[in-house]
């Protein structure tokens, strides 16, 4: 993800998952620095600071939707059957 560009805001633990908002990225990924911390609940004994395995970006609020789209009408759409949120689990 680049600097400006539009992202989804995305529920995923709850009843109903999907997209209810965008969002803008202002800046790009860094290293996630909870996965370097034994008392965060992200804390990953795996992930190294010379090379992190999660990253993280800051974004800011654009807008919310005007209705959830769904996880379930998202599989509906073909062209979407390779992201990794929508693919079958």
């Amino acid at each position: 993800m680049k600097l400006g560009d539009q992202v989804f805001f995305y529920h995923s633990n709850c009843g109903q998952p999907g997209i209810v908002g965008i969002m803008e990225v202002i800046k790009e990924g860094y290293p996630d620095f909870t996965a370097f911390d034994p008392d965060d609940i992200h804390f990953d004994p795996k992930s190294d600071p010379a090379q992190p395995r999660w990253m993280m970006i800051d974004v800011k609020y654009v807008r919310t939707l005007p209705r959830t789209i769904t996880l379930k009408e998202l599989k509906l759409h073909p062209e979407l059957a390779g992201h990794g949120t929508v693919k079958a689990r």
